[in-house]
């Protein structure tokens, strides 16, 4: 009975030496600099959202995100000795990120490690757990995030790019929105149609974010039309007006997001800490991990943004 006890101690010890080998830190606490940039370029790599956006690292405080935009023709005459007085108007509007501490607590049974233990994939196995789980409420709060949201703690942690838009007087809005029964083909048209002409001219590098309920609905609306492109477009990624659609789970149904990846921004801050502990009278045995990191999301210009909500 003693070398029972005896062997499930150094089991578990096992345990605690095989997350050290991981994204973690000895036994807990602060993450080191080369840590923190290791951990988030590896789940900007897998996720791919974040991959195809702007990810801002080691803000302290807060980070301003100037953008600079000028009116199209900007050119005036010059007369020489005298003050040039049509001047172009130059606007930076100022967006910022302030990440804010969140944490992401999850459970891992010494049974479930045991076992992958004995399989050689732990490590694997561990951080593409962490990194999934992490990575998806990193997303999912980037674009639902809301300050202002009294029943769920979650969402009110950030403001994100969605409840930011609608506040937002210099983005572009649907006028009127959209309602259930509307063609997804003619939504997709008035938002393209909102984008203001100057931000038309390169429309590979926009993208329509959709939830895949809308994205679906398009697709049907697309392969009703005709069978030789019905049956082209059923396997194949939509287009509307020549811009890519997106589909994505964190996009709810009431909203369609016209802009250009890179002008979404996610910003994680200076510190990140990780927290564990092994209890192994809970559950047959656990250990309670509890990462904590610095976050924050916003996008960086509001005029090359639309954004459709339906009534």
């Amino acid at each position: 009975m003693g070398g029972t006890k005896g062997a499930l101690r150094m089991k578990n010890e096992e345990i605690i030496e095989l997350i050290k080998a991981t994204i973690t830190t000895g036994t807990g606490g602060q993450v080191s600099p080369q840590e923190l940039s290791a951990f988030i370029d590896t789940m900007v790599d897998e996720n791919d959202f974040l991959s195809e956006i702007s990810v801002e690292t080691d803000i302290s405080g807060t980070l301003n995100m100037d953008a600079l935009d000028a009116d199209t023709r900007g050119l005036t005459g010059v007369t020489e000795d005298t003050d040039i007085t049509d001047l172009n108007v130059v606007s930076i509007p100022r967006r910022t990120l302030t990440p804010v501490e969140v944490a992401r607590p999850f459970d891992i049974s010494m049974k479930f490690l045991r076992k992958n233990i004995e399989k050689g994939g732990a490590e694997q196995t561990i951080t593409s757990k962490f990194m999934g789980l992490f990575s998806r409420d990193v997303v999912d709060l980037a674009w639902n995030g809301d300050k202002a949201e009294v029943g769920d703690p979650f969402l009110k942690l950030v403001d994100g790019y969605i409840v930011r838009a609608k506040a937002d007087d210099n983005t572009n809005k649907l006028d009127g929105g959209f309602v259930e029964n509307d063609k997804i083909t003619d939504v997709l048209d008035a938002i393209w149609d909102t984008l203001p002409d100057k931000y038309k001219a390169d429309p590979q590098s926009l993208k329509f974010y959709l939830s895949f309920a809308n994205y679906t609905k398009y697709r049907r609306e697309l392969t009703g039309k005709a069978t030789g492109l019905g049956d082209m477009l059923s396997t194949q990624p939509l287009v509307s007006n020549g811009v890519n659609c997106r589909p994505l789970f964190a996009v709810p149904s009431t909203e369609i997001v016209l802009c250009n990846p890179k002008n979404l921004h996610v910003g994680f801050g200076l510190n990140m800490y990780i927290g564990r502990q092994v209890q192994e009278r809970k559950k047959g045995g656990i250990i309670e991990y509890t990462p904590k990191a610095e976050i924050d999301a916003n996008y960086g210009y509001s005029k090359s943004l639309v954004i459709a909500t339906r009534n």
